[in-house]
């Protein structure tokens, strides 16, 4: 069960960074955080950063969940 639970949380998270890298969502970029990517490579590659961190999210949700 608590696989279960991590794998879900792992998935909106994930979810969440592929939404905002598609979007270029305004709330998700201006955060403390993220600021530092954008200053490190730009809009356009913290939004590749993202999209990519937010899709190992999720290939690591389903490890967790189907295969574990």
């Amino acid at each position: 069960m608590k696989e279960l639970i991590f794998s879900v949380v792992l998935f909106l998270l994930g979810g969440v960074a592929i939404f905002a890298a598609c979007t270029g969502a305004r709330w998700f970029f201006s955060t403390k955080n993220a600021a530092f990517f954008v200053r490190t490579f730009g809009l356009k590659g913290a939004r590749w950063f993202y999209f990519i961190l937010g899709a190992a999210l999720c290939l690591m949700a389903y490890t967790v969940a189907f295969i574990h």
